[in-house]
């Protein structure tokens, strides 16, 4: 868009590229092409090449007249290389003989076989590709779980859901936290703020534990379709547990604002409705673009949270994430057992990270996030944390979404976690990789874990002084430059930079 258009033909192509149309493979030949491999004739450049066809015309008639060429260097240039000339012009000009069918009805765009187009994406690792691919209509399997994820938000539905745990063979465990005020980074679990934990017993089947969810009190002005998150929470960024990337989701059945077990198979969630405009010369305000922000918009849900996980009505939860004997699944479970202990729990009996799976059945892929190992090995393409809060100013804090869709969320990456666990355990299994995910990858994650926790000691005057010195020996290193040029200038300008090395001195 910023590139001024021109329309070049054969009218005005002599004026635009210096030679006439019919002699740009002469031209070509001589000057060369690097980025096509075309060598052309060393010592023979643009405005020497623009000469010789303008004079002589033709390579030929050029190479059958090089001795009256009275310019020494390209005189010698062409006898040398005659041969790498004709090579060159051989190499730029398009073969019009060639035997070739037209076929036209060949070459009308056909709706592409979707499925292989998404195995070679995936293949390729392009996921973003993949994703916008469209999902054929599945084929229906009889082992394919009926999904199902329950807001566990009362201390007798607490109860259940632990007995129900520790009974599975082995749970998987994921944290949902926001940020505290003013930290620098935008994922930190020494930071994070527990707000929800999930738990999957079994494909398909979760639970989601909402711990600090608050109700949502819009701005003045803000009308959740792009104006900015509360005052309180503008500095706090989205700090999903493992980084999503860009996940989506067709089981999502965010709308469901209430409370309770849903299913994926259910109604899709309602558009959102328009608030209409106060004033008529006002613009109707855009339809909110995020799950949290359509439920919003049709009003602010109720929040009920079960008790902070630290109070002794909360023991039968802790007992379990603390108790080694129950086995438990994590992707990336570095953050989460970090989120947990800084809310007072020790997340122990940790025996599966799918991350690190991912990672030692194979190190080269490029991105071991579970929104990409959920496409390519379960074949389900998840919610992404911008689909469900949103994108820059209009993003919501995870603590204001609605507990109905923050369960859909959580929920599905504890599930898809167990899931994978399933397929990769064969997998290790079969390169005899177990062991070294089991005794070296898995424990490390606690011995990381407290190193970070820990965190390390330094000297902040030592540092401020370092500070101070490299100030100094920067400012000194200035002057001399500036002396040996013989004026001041700003070193970082390339073009003052290239002006005083190549023109002054």
């Amino acid at each position: 868009a910023s590139v001024e258009e021109q329309w070049v033909g054969v009218e005005n192509a002599t004026e635009r590229l210096g030679v006439p149309p019919a002699l740009v493979t002469d031209y070509l030949a001589l000057v060369g092409d690097a980025s096509d491999n075309v060598p052309g004739v060393p010592g023979i450049g643009d405005k020497t090449a623009r000469e010789l066809v303008n004079e002589y015309g033709p390579l030929e008639r050029i190479l059958e007249n090089v001795a009256s060429i009275t310019k020494k260097r390209p005189r010698e240039a062409l006898e040398q290389h005659a041969d790498q000339a004709r090579l060159s012009k051989q190499l730029v000009t398009i073969r019009e003989d060639l035997d070739v069918e037209l076929d036209l009805d060949a070459l009308r765009l056909r709706e592409p076989d979707h499925d292989r187009l998404r195995a070679l994406y995936l293949e390729l690792e392009f996921t973003s590709l993949a994703k916008a691919v469209p999902a054929s209509a599945p084929a229906p399997a009889a082992d394919a779980p009926v999904v199902s994820y329950t807001t566990v938000d009362t201390l007798q539905s607490l109860a259940r859901m632990v007995a129900r745990a520790r009974k599975a063979r082995h749970i998987a465990v994921d944290t949902e936290t926001i940020l505290e005020p003013g930290s620098p980074n935008k994922v930190d679990a020494l930071r994070s703020v527990l707000v929800g934990i999930s738990v999957a017993t079994a494909p398909g089947e979760a639970y989601y534990l909402p711990l600090r969810h608050r109700r949502y009190e819009p701005e003045q002005g803000d009308l959740l379709a792009g104006g900015a998150v509360p005052a309180d929470d503008a500095d706090r960024a989205p700090t999903d547990a493992h980084q999503k990337v860009s996940e989506g989701d067709e089981t999502t059945a965010a709308a469901d604002a209430a409370e309770g077990t849903v299913d994926a198979g259910g109604p899709p969630a309602a558009a959102a409705k328009k608030k209409p405009a106060k004033k008529k010369a006002a613009a109707p305000a855009a339809a909110p673009a995020s799950i949290a922000a359509r439920i919003l918009a049709e009003g602010v849900p109720p929040v009920r949270n079960l008790p902070d996980i630290a109070s002794p009505e909360m023991a039968p939860l802790r007992a379990l994430l603390e108790d080694p004997a129950v086995r438990k699944t994590a992707q990336n479970a570095k953050y989460d057992v970090l989120a947990l202990r800084r809310a007072g729990v020790t997340l122990r009996g940790l025996d599966f990270d799918t991350m690190l799976a991912s990672y030692v059945l194979d190190p080269g892929r490029r991105s071991h996030a579970l929104d990409v190992l959920a496409l390519e090995f379960v074949d389900h393409q998840m919610t992404s944390y911008e689909e469900l809060c949103g994108r820059g100013r209009a993003q919501l804090p995870f603590d204001v979404v609605p507990v109905g869709a923050a369960r859909d969320y959580s929920c599905e990456d504890a599930d898809v976690t167990l899931r994978l666990r399933a397929v990769f355990e064969p997998q290790l299994e079969t390169h005899e990789l177990s062991a070294l995910l089991r005794d070296v990858e898995v424990p490390l994650v606690d011995v990381l874990a407290e190193m970070e926790w820990n965190g390390i000691a330094i000297d902040v005057e030592w540092f401020r002084s370092l500070k101070e010195r490299f100030e100094r020996e920067r400012k000194r290193v200035e002057q001399e430059i500036y002396a040996e040029a013989g004026e001041e200038f700003n070193i970082n300008s390339n073009p003052q930079l290239r002006t005083i090395l190549f023109e002054k001195l």
